[in-house]
């Protein structure tokens, strides 16, 4: 689960990860983990290099790390 320090919609924003079940694991990534340039918010996260890249290394383990480059909140 990747969720933004900057969710206007999910509040307050830790509410967006999950927790294991039993026998589960889950992976919560907030977007700023790592990289606190990344402003994303709610709506701009899924356009967000850093949350693509993220999603990306998921999927594929051999994938480039996700890159963390300067991103503004969209209003």
């Amino acid at each position: 689960m990747i969720g933004t320090k900057y969710d206007e919609i999910t509040t307050p924003w830790q509410n967006t990860f999950m927790t294991a079940g039993p026998g589960a694991t889950v992976h919560n990534i907030p977007l700023q983990e790592g990289c606190s340039v990344d402003l994303s918010a709610h709506l701009s996260m899924s356009y967000s290099p850093r949350a693509i890249g993220l999603v990306k290394r998921a999927l594929d383990p051999s994938a480039p790390a996700a890159p963390c480059v300067p991103r503004a909140p969209a209003f």
